[in-house]
């Protein structure tokens, strides 16, 4: 007798342990998907799809992490490519793509990022709750440290900015959205009064107060979708002050309008930016405009770079990763991932390093600056510009002058660098057109040049002063 309940036992076990896995439907089977129950179903293909398998591993730890739902819930997968049928009956558009199928045949999208915390937040949101209750600080804690998103609310459930927050939960599905009714998670966020919302983001690096009080929903929700965008951006001043000023991540995409596949790089981007809305700014841009231009300058992309990808990460300093592959949205969405996990080394541009020749201006580039500057044998004269320096034709030749006349003087390197092309780090260059002298010896600091203009005759008392050799010129040249 016991042994049969021993046997009984280990056939329930082994049921139940059928019931509780994914399922994989195909067309034959996909009446089985019970009608009694929701099911999550994530459409995929099987084969080598580096998005599909980020989106299939996130499918697997919601599923582990089911329990935290507490209800229940079917996990099917199906594969687009061999069941036509299924696809149409659920009008899958994307791929990989993850829809509810509700018990009372309604069906939701899932549009968030490959991430199981935020699918487990957008069923929760769609099977219970669309808001978080939370009765102390250390909750509180403990929720902004697993949602990388979170919209916090201080008040109660009265009134018409209630509303307001709970209109805003049910619609902005990438944001977890949180009320605290005591006393110490006020007094910890210094919040007086309930009109002002805390929304935490990056994992708490930035902490912006939205003050709500007085506006209406529309506005509020224009507020909430200038820092979790899910559509792309086309490049202004405005979002330039969000990304340099701010600190907001953001990936670019730089083409001419005038090349042909700007509408194939279009789509391409507009998908990235569904997929990326509220971990990263998605933003299209020319370099031909005038606030286009100098935003290319000073982030060193010319029109010899076009397309490119960049993404500029000003946070703490800024930093500026480019792609080294082609445009395609699986590499894109890689990049971003690689960036995520600190796996990338910033990017600093450099263009070719020339020989040195006695008597011309020395062209620094980025690889060799520090090499160069550092040279203790020589006074190194410096000259910093950009494309967009006035006057910086007339300059330049006052400098490859300076070079010319001072070519008998072995103990002083006359040398140019173009920060349009060529990118430092660390670098305290303020202004350009600038002149700097770097002794020879010990390389522990340099001589500023102040003069208003550059001249010739400034730059020859300039270097008289703080040189430590004596400049030898040509009777001719003076």
């Amino acid at each position: 007798m016991k042994y049969l309940i021993h046997v009984v036992a280990i056939l329930i076990i082994l049921a139940m342990s059928n019931c509780e896995k994914i399922k994989l439907i195909t067309d034959k089977t996909s009446a089985s998907i019970q009608k009694n129950n929701n099911s999550l179903i994530l459409f995929t293909v099987m084969e080598k799809c580096n998005l599909c398998n980020e989106m299939d591993q996130a499918f697997k730890e919601t599923f582990r992490n089911n329990k935290e739902l507490n209800m229940s819930l079917n996990f099917v997968k199906v594969d687009v490519t061999r069941n036509p049928k299924t696809v149409q009956k659920y009008q899958v558009n994307n791929i990989p793509s993850i829809k509810l199928v509700m018990s009372n045949d309604n069906v939701y999208t899932y549009n968030g990022i490959t991430n199981s915390t935020e699918i487990i937040s957008w069923l929760r949101k769609k099977l219970l709750s669309p808001i978080i209750e939370l009765t102390n600080l250390n909750q509180l804690t403990s929720a902004l440290q697993k949602n990388e998103n979170s919209l916090i609310y201080f008040g109660t459930k009265e009134g018409s900015f209630y509303n307001i927050f709970r209109n805003l939960s049910e619609e902005f599905t990438n944001i977890e959205f949180i009320q605290c009714f005591s006393s110490d998670c006020k007094n910890h966020y210094k919040i007086e009064y309930p009109s002002k919302l805390i929304l935490s983001k990056y994992n708490g690096k930035n902490i912006i107060i939205l003050n709500s009080s007085g506006k209406t929903l529309e506005k509020v929700k224009y507020d909430l979708s200038m820092k979790f965008h899910s559509d792309l951006l086309r490049f202004d001043q405005k979002l330039s002050i969000d990304i340099f000023s701010e600190g907001y991540p953001a990936l670019f995409l730089y083409r001419s309008e005038k090349e042909d596949k700007e509408k194939h790089y279009e789509n391409i981007m507009t998908k990235l930016a569904k997929q990326l809305r509220g971990k990263i700014k998605v933003i299209i841009s020319d370099i031909e405009n005038d606030i286009e231009k100098n935003f290319a300058d000073f982030l060193a992309i010319s029109k010899d770079d076009l397309p490119t990808v960049r993404i500029f990460d000003a946070r703490e300093i800024l930093k500026k990763y480019r792609i080294n592959n082609t445009i395609t949205f699986d590499n894109l969405y890689q990049f971003y991932l690689d960036w995520r996990e600190n796996k990338l080394l910033p990017y600093l541009r450099s263009e070719k390093p020339n020989e040195y020749v006695q008597g011309q201006m020395y062209k620094i580039v980025g690889d060799n600056y520090w090499e160069t500057i550092n040279e203790k044998t020589k006074d190194t004269l410096v000259f910093y510009y950009r494309h967009s320096d006035d006057k910086i034709e007339n300059v330049l030749k006052i400098i490859e002058e300076f070079a010319r006349i001072t070519r008998n003087n072995k103990d002083l390197k006359v040398c140019g660098i173009n920060l349009n092309l060529n990118e430092i780090e660390p670098l305290d260059v303020e202004k350009t057109p600038s002149v700097r002298l770097y002794p020879s010896g010990k390389k522990e600091g340099y001589l500023e040049y102040k003069e208003i203009e550059i001249t010739l005759s400034d730059l020859r008392i300039f270097v008289k002063k703080y040189s430590k050799y004596r400049v030898i010129y040509e009777k001719s040249d003076l």
